[in-house]
């Protein structure tokens, strides 16, 4: 069971801004659980969607991945110059 002071829940997708020293890390990955918390708050294990790599990570380096909403994707302003 997910505590309520953990804002992520096993399953959501998150972004892991990983500290400058291991910026490879860094992107997206999956809420596996949450874990007790610790000096750094509220912690999660987490997998890389990109290759499965598993790691613990306290909530302040993680943010939700937000999914653009249907129908509001960027459009060009490009008209056409061709006449009939």
């Amino acid at each position: 069971m997910t505590d309520p002071a953990h804002r992520y829940r096993p399953g959501d997708r998150v972004v892991f801004h990983a500290p400058l020293s291991l910026r490879e890390f860094a992107g997206a990955y999956v809420v596996e659980r949450s874990l007790p918390n610790s000096v750094d708050g509220p912690t999660y294990l987490i997998r890389r969607v990109k290759d499965g790599h598993e790691r613990v990570a306290p909530e302040r380096e993680l943010a939700p991945i937000t999914v653009p909403t249907a129908g509001r994707a960027h459009r060009g302003t490009r008209r056409s110059t061709r006449r009939s």
